[in-house]
């Protein structure tokens, strides 16, 4: 299986969030519902405002998955799925979290990789 780069994860995240016709060389998209032009696609994994935004469109479910995959991700334990218990330095861990960790966990909660 060919390794995804992080330009095509950058696209599965955007068209995960509701973007539409996403250019291959990543100069251009526009929203579902709109027609507005951006330059490029939002870079999810150097912008914690970017990923912040693309993780508004999760549900409540989506959100939990999310914080599992992020929590397996920084090796704390979650517990069961539907209670996640942190100590102090596990909340630490998730709030420093970079904005690559977090677009992994994106990709892997909403099956885009």
């Amino acid at each position: 299986m060919n390794e995804i780069t992080q330009d095509e994860k950058r696209i599965r995240i955007a068209k995960a969030c509701g973007w539409i016709e996403v250019q291959p060389d990543c100069t251009g998209y526009r929203l579902i519902n709109g027609n507005k032009w951006y330059d490029a696609v939002p870079d999810y994994f150097n912008d914690l405002n970017a990923i912040a935004a693309a993780r508004k469109s999760l549900t409540p479910d989506q959100r939990e998955r999310f914080a599992q995959m992020l929590a397996n991700q920084l090796w704390i334990s979650c517990g069961n799925s539907k209670s996640i218990s942190l100590t102090y330095h596990g909340v630490f861990q998730l709030i420093d979290a970079t904005a690559a960790q977090h677009a992994e966990a994106f990709g892997k909660a909403m099956s885009l990789w």
